[in-house]
């Protein structure tokens, strides 16, 4: 599935990326993934980013205050919201 199909927010260059899985445990990134980073009670998932753009994902969603940029990064005020 392409992400403009899952974000409605993703801007056109990086609207063709092809997802083919959601995850939001960066060990379980890879080639293909969206790595969705939220903030949990315990572990805030924007932590394991740069660990998600290792690992190859194919595009991550993040916080707009956190000042990501990796190669197909989808900045919004919520993850929760995405």
């Amino acid at each position: 599935m392409r992400l403009a199909n899952l974000i409605d927010s993703v801007d056109s260059a990086h609207g063709g990326v092809w997802i083919d899985r959601v995850v939001a445990d960066s060990r379980l990134a890879g080639p293909g993934a969206l790595f969705v980073a939220r903030k949990g009670t315990a572990v805030d998932g924007h932590s394991f980013v740069a660990d998600a753009e290792l690992a190859g994902c194919a595009a991550i969603v993040a916080e707009t205050s956190r000042g990501r940029s990796p190669r197909s990064c989808v900045g919004i005020t919520s993850p929760t919201c995405a």
